[in-house]
Order: C-alpha cells, then structure tokens, then sequence
C-alpha cells in the first residue's frame, strides 16, 4: 500500500514539474529573464523527471503491476511535453520572437515523440533482455542501439530537408573526406522562426537507410557566420568523427556503468556484511543504488563529452580552420542563442546536450593550443587513492565481520568439535 501511495505521489510531483516551471518565470522580475536562465532550470526539472521516471519503474516492479510502469511512463512524457512547452513560450517572449501557437505545440509535440522514442525504445530493450542477459548486457545493448539510431531521433525531433547541391555542400564534404570519415548526406533543420543557431554530426560509420552518418546543421547558421567561420565549425564537427568520437561516446557510456556499478554497489555490499542485512533484497537498495550508478554514469559521460568538445576544437585547427575564425564562430553562435559566455548549472552534466564547456573555456583552449589540466575524465589520483582505502578498510571490517557471524551460525556440534581440535593442536 505505501509503496502504490509513494507512486502516486512521485507521478503527481512529475506532472506537477511543468506548472512549477511557468509559476517560477511568471513571478520572476523581466530584467532577470534571460535564456540561460530558462535552460538552467529546465535541465534541472528534466533530471528530475528522468531520474522519477527511473524511481516509478522499480516501483511498478515491486508492486508487480505492468499496468503501473505504463502510467508512470506516460506522465513523464505528458511532463516533457508540457515542459518544453512552456520552455519553448518564454524563449519566444524573452527573445521577442512573434507569438505563434501552432508552431510552438508542433515543436514541442515533436520534441515529445523524439523523447518518447528514445527512453520507450530503451526502457523496452532492458525490460525484454534482463531476464535472459542480465543488467549489464541488457544495458549494453540499448545503449549501442541508441547510438546506432541517433541520425533518425534528430529528423523526427526537427524538420529537416536535405541539402541542396551547391558549392557550400561540396566544401562540406570535402572537409569530412579529408578527415577521413565521409559522410552520406548534410540536412538542414528547419529553425528559422525559432532563431536557432547550431550544428552536429551523429550515426555509425556503416549506418545505411535513415541510420547513416550525417551532418546537421540548421539554416540559420549560414546566415549569421562568415565563410571561414562555417568552414571552422564543420572542421569542428569532421573532428569528431576523425577522432571517432561518437564510437568512444558509446563504448565509454558503457565504461561509466561499470563504474557506477563498481563504485556504488561494491560499498553497499560491505554495508550489508557489516549490518548483517541482506540489503539487495530490499525495494529502497534497489532504487538507490540505480541512481546512484545512473548519476556516476552521467557524470562520467559528462567527462568524456567535455574532454571531447576540446579535442575537436583542437583538431580543428589542423584540418584547416583558422583559431581566429572558430573563435568568432563560437561567439556569435553563443550570443545567437542567448547562451551564458560561463558555465552557471552544474546540472547540465545530467543533460547531455548541454554538457558542452562553456565559450570561455572553449576560446581559452583554442588560443593556447591544448587541453585544459581539468579536462581528464577519470578524478585526480588523490581522489582514486582516497576512495581505494576507503574501500580497503570498509572491505577488511566486512570480511572480519563475516568470518565471525559464520562461526556463530555453526551448529553446536561443530563449534564443539573446533574447540577439541584447537584444545588438541596445544
């Protein structure tokens, strides 16, 4: 019974995020309204929505109702929609941008469906493979298919429309070829009334059909950059197939679990030793150990996209772009789309798309020619060294512990028989 009471309760809480989100903007001073603001707050109520949908998930199991996980599925995505709806009304009113209903619920409704697709195809795949593989295979498998489908989740997120022959897209592909890693086509998203301004590569170097490697670059882009500046940020972006990004992404999503699976349930197992209480067996073990590994996961990710962000700046400049020209470029791109110049929410690493370094960062690393010193994805060895003993002391305490509860638990004759045994070795 508490268990279905506390569903019912996180559901009402998610559904509730969105009108907590327009309350919150519509008591908030004009002067104080800004995009990044708007984004700020978003990114955390979407890392709430997310981590919720994850907590009803393991509720419905453990109330044993199906019935239960759709419900709660369905009003995270009702909580989505909603929410990037109302995102998507204060960046028009904040930007000035001519009220147009139609197309803010046609975006936000395809925003939806994109996100709806996503989790619904990841949730879908763990639930069918746990019980034949396990977590961790499970897990693997829809991380890599996910991966594998980026290039379709983005044209039904956006509209797109391939782009035309002309001496821009021949430039294009030339940049990619001479990285190494053609691409099969170049679209472009239809954001013009939105005043997007951006571009990304995504899909695996053997796609075919809608799956296959592709650019994406919304139109507004070549409107607002040079020449020289759009060769810089295509340079950016071939960069990141050159350094196979996008397979070190998938393969290093899937190290992150393993860490978070490491670092979070090997103590909780210590603990339980040490307590004498079989605490996997418990609802709350397995709700907070998931999002514990989830949030290690996310951070660890967070790490590998940063570090990534700046290699392809950098290699950038080797196939050709000019520091001066992907300078500029990123600093108009960061003022076209009212972006903060500084990195303000630190919950943006459980946001994957905005977990990019900030224009600063990214200008400082281009004009010195290298990594940042606090780019590394894994911490410190201080830190590692810390955690390393922790676990070692924790460990010896719980294999003492389980040594002597063993020997209470062994019956009387045995304890008997140990005791003439050692009386005799004297």
């Amino acid at each position: 019974m508490l268990n279905t009471i506390f569903f019912f309760a996180l559901m009402a809480a998610v559904t509730g995020v969105p009108f907590y989100f327009n309350y919150r903007f519509q008591n908030t001073p004009k002067e104080q309204r800004n995009t990044s603001a708007i984004n700020s707050l978003a990114a955390k109520l979407s890392v709430f929505v997310i981590f919720s949908l994850y907590a009803m998930s393991f509720l419905a199991i453990e109330i044993r109702s199906n019935g239960y996980s759709k419900i709660g599925f369905c009003s995270c995505i009702l909580s989505f929609f909603l929410l990037y709806s109302f995102r998507g009304k204060m960046i028009h009113e904040v930007r000035e941008i001519p009220a147009n209903p139609k197309e803010r619920f046609q975006r936000s409704f395809r925003t939806v469906i994109a996100m709806g697709l996503l989790y619904g195809i990841y949730f879908a795949t763990v639930q069918l493979l746990i019980p034949h593989t396990g977590i961790f295979p499970a897990v693997a498998a829809a991380l890599i298919f996910i991966t594998y489908s980026t290039p379709l989740f983005v044209r039904v997120w956006m509209p797109t429309q391939k782009m035309h022959e002309s001496s821009i897209k021949s430039d294009i592909l030339a940049v990619f070829k001479s990285a190494g890693s053609p691409i099969h086509e170049i679209y472009l998203l239809d954001t013009d009334r939105f005043k997007s301004y951006n571009a990304l590569v995504c899909g695996p170097k053997y796609g075919f059909g809608p799956f296959r490697r592709s650019l994406f670059v919304t139109k507004n882009l070549f409107e607002v950059l040079e020449p020289e500046e759009i060769h810089a940020v295509v340079c950016h972006e071939a960069s990141h197939f050159k350094l196979h990004h996008v397979a070190k992404r998938g393969a290093m999503s899937l190290v992150g679990l393993l860490v978070g699976m490491i670092t979070v349930i090997l103590p909780m197992g210590f603990i339980s030793i040490l307590c004498n209480v079989a605490l996997y067996k418990s609802f709350g073990f397995a709700v907070f150990t998931t999002l514990a590994c989830l949030t290690v996961q996310m951070n660890f990710l967070y790490r590998v996209i940063r570090k990534q962000e700046f290699e392809a700046d950098i290699e950038a400049l080797n196939l050709g772009a000019s520091a001066a020209a992907l300078t500029s470029a990123l600093e108009k791109i960061t003022e076209k789309n009212g972006m903060s110049r500084v990195k303000e929410d630190q919950l943006s690493r459980f946001m994957f798309g905005h977990a990019h370094p900030s224009t600063e960062e990214r200008i400082a690393a281009i004009q010195e020619g290298k990594l940042p010193s606090d780019s590394k994805i894994f911490p410190t060895w201080k830190w590692n060294a810390a955690y390393a003993s922790f676990i070692f002391v924790l460990g010896t305490f719980a294999l003492m512990s389980l040594d002597s509860s063993t020997r209470q638990r062994l019956p009387a004759s045995e304890n008997t028989l140990n005791a003439q045994e050692a009386k005799s070795e004297k």
